[in-house]
């Protein structure tokens, strides 16, 4: 056990120190074989120690779950895309300026990423009730 002790040594300065010893008799026999004149004893209770850090993890998502997160990302991109060229087309009506190559180079991707999602949901869902079937 561990134990705080102050007191004073023999030259005369305030000594304070932590000291591993059994019993408070231990400590005094310490002190004494040290010269130190204790004032104070006091035992300091171990330090619980630190429950380990475990990282929680969730079950791992499934397949289906999978293709259906990615399936969000691409409509979110296409739809993304189909927006910026409508903005496009009213910054061409309000400004004047001729902006079709914009609208040219946003809406086959919109179009395309919307059309790729719509796979990747489909074969999410077949994912879903084959693994729904197997269980």
């Amino acid at each position: 056990m561990k134990f705080s002790i102050t007191g004073w040594a023999s030259n005369g300065t305030p000594v304070s120190r932590l000291v591993e010893f059994p019993d408070e008799a231990a400590v005094r026999a310490y002190a004494n074989s040290v010269g130190i004149t204790l004032s104070k004893i006091k035992p300091v209770p171990d330090p619980l120690p630190d429950p380990p850090v475990t990282k929680v993890q969730g079950r791992p998502p499934t397949e289906g779950e999978y293709l259906d997160s990615v399936a969000r990302i691409l409509f979110t991109f296409g739809w993304l895309c189909l927006l910026l060229s409508v903005v496009v087309v009213l910054l061409s009506l309000v400004t004047l300026q001729p902006l079709f190559l914009l609208i040219n180079i946003l809406i086959p991707p919109g179009l395309f990423l919307i059309l790729i999602a719509v796979i990747y949901r489909v074969g999410g869902s077949i994912v879903r009730a084959i693994e729904a079937q197997q269980k």
